[in-house]
């Protein structure tokens, strides 16, 4: 039995019913194992049901048990547990800087959420608040605090599929560029990929034969592009198994590193995509560039 139990990885299962222990024989000689019920197993409670904590030494510690348990900052709780009341849980969490009054929602929001994000945004609106309540000083001051450095438009790069260009200037460049009508191209942010339109078609050949290859059309092409991915061709190799023709794609590498795919020149072109936005939406890309990095 000794050797049964050493040697199985899993003996702890069955031990955990049962309370084990080595002891020694009868005759003394040897080490033998004594098996009894364990305590508690069975017999008495052993899972307790969840319960809040229902006392906190002080306002810091009860914003974290809130925040821990709750998930937010809840005034009510939080007073409940410290013994105060809510203005004074309220004035010492906003002087204390644990949080912030939302300007807009007048919702108190934890220190790191209101001091990240769209801090430009948030500048503006404690601003417009500060007029009239010089209690929004704070927030003003600390949000300026963080406000992230102006990149210059030079330093700003983008290609074709940088999701912030609208799409409606993807989808004149694959017209007036590529010969590509009907493109409609729309982001999925789900799956974080580009798709066409099924009803996209050529229609100037002229300028989509610069793009297209011998075995991949100028929309094949500029999907890959516009998902920024490389173009590869396939060949279907059909072979028998089991009595049964089966076919298998694989990837030409010969043919897809023979030709200059135009995934580079067409991300290029990218430029022309910002050239055709009015100064309005330009500055409007930029700024969506600069708030989510």
């Amino acid at each position: 039995m000794d050797d049964i139990f050493a040697e199985d990885v899993e003996h702890g299962l069955p031990f955990s019913l049962e309370t084990v222990r080595r002891v020694p024989s009868t005759t003394g000689k040897s080490m033998v194992w004594e098996v009894s019920k364990a305590d508690g197993i069975l017999n008495k409670r052993v899972s307790y049901p969840f319960e809040l904590p229902t006392k906190a030494d002080n306002v810091l510690d009860a914003v974290n048990i809130s925040k821990s348990y709750k998930g937010n900052i809840d005034i009510p709780y939080i007073s409940k547990i410290t013994g105060m009341d809510e203005v004074n849980v309220t004035n010492e969490i906003l002087e204390k800087g644990i949080a912030y009054r939302d300007p807009v929602t007048g919702n108190i929001i934890d220190k790191s959420e209101y001091l990240s994000g769209n801090v430009k945004d948030k500048l503006v609106e404690a601003r417009a608040a500060l007029e009239d309540h010089p209690e929004f000083q704070k927030n003003v001051d600390d949000l300026e605090a963080v406000q992230p450095e102006r990149i210059p438009y030079g330093e700003i790069s983008y290609r074709l599929g940088t999701t912030w260009i609208p799409s409606e200037f993807i989808n004149n460049f694959a017209d007036n560029v590529l010969g590509i009508s009907y493109a409609n191209a729309n982001f999925i942010p789900e799956i974080g990929e580009y798709i066409l339109d099924k009803r996209a078609f050529i229609t100037d050949y002229a300028k989509a034969g610069q793009f297209k290859t011998e075995r991949m059309d100028a929309i094949d092409v500029f999907k890959a592009a516009l998902n920024q991915r490389k173009p590869k061709v396939y060949d279907e190799i059909k072979y028998y198994e089991d009595g049964k023709q089966k076919t298998r794609r694989v990837v030409n590498e010969q043919e897809t590193q023979a030709r200059k795919y135009p995934t580079c020149p067409i991300s290029s072109w990218s430029i022309l995509i910002l050239k055709r936005c009015s100064m309005v939406v330009l500055r409007t890309c930029i700024m969506i560039n600069i708030t989510t990095m």
